[in-house]
């Protein structure tokens, strides 16, 4: 009872009811726009590659949403996409939720603005050098700036189905670069040509083996991903 009446003190919310930004509106960025919508929540997104009525400017997002949700790959378009003049067109009680890549955001500009408690909180998956330094301002947060932040340690990817969904885009990718197919094939394997060499740095030899013998190419083809998209890199580490 000593929880729920902590719980009941602190006036937690719900989705319900709630504007949810979700930056980037790729795979992973949709996925987390239906499930906050069947959730009660109302949705909106920024994504520059996305021609449509629906969509708005970052600014606009930041400043109308209670929770904000980064989906987008780290390239030139992206790096430090979320600073210190973002986070301050922020609601005072929103909520920054980084499950993308690090460096999206400028790591001292979110411990300066929990620090201040111009934002309510925020949640990190994962960092601009990981593991992180022992130096990393979000390792050094005050203590009260710490009850409004959540770390973990870039883990979404541990589980036996995400590591066999790797295997199998980056097997597909594979296969597809000799055939040097032109037009939209060809640019999303561009696109895409680093994963393989990333993908063998992070796993052990003994993955690549266990894979082999109990994963099939999925033989799935996706489409190509538009000049300067924010739709986020589903299997790249």
């Amino acid at each position: 009872m000593h929880v729920r009446r902590r719980m009941i003190r602190r006036g937690l919310n719900q989705f319900a009811g709630l504007t949810v930004g979700v930056v980037g509106f790729g795979i992973i960025g949709q996925a987390t726009a239906r499930q906050c919508s069947e959730t009660g929540a109302n949705v909106i997104f920024s994504d520059p590659a996305i021609e449509s009525g629906d969509r708005v400017e970052l600014r606009e997002l930041l400043a109308r949403a209670d929770l904000v949700t980064l989906h987008v790959p780290l390239q030139d378009g992206t790096r430090g996409l979320i600073g210190a003049a973002e986070i301050g067109l922020m609601k005072p009680g929103a909520i920054l939720v980084n499950a993308a890549r690090g460096g999206i955001v400028d790591e001292a500009a979110l411990v300066e603005a929990l620090e201040a408690g111009r934002i309510g909180g925020a949640v990190v998956d994962v960092y601009s050098t990981e593991p992180p330094a022992s130096d990393n301002p979000l390792l050094t947060v005050s203590a009260a700036a710490v009850q409004r932040l959540i770390l973990t340690l870039h883990i979404a990817d541990v589980t036996r189905q995400a590591w066999a969904g790797l295997f199998a885009e980056a097997w597909d990718n594979a296969a597809r670069a000799p055939r040097d197919e032109r037009g939209q094939d060809m640019m999303h394997w561009r696109s895409r040509s680093f994963v393989q060499g990333r993908l063998c740095k992070r796993m052990q030899e003994s993955w690549w083996r266990r894979l082999a013998r109990t994963t099939r190419p999925s033989g799935h083809r996706r489409d190509a991903l538009p000049p300067n998209s924010w739709i986020e890199d589903t299997h790249c580490l």
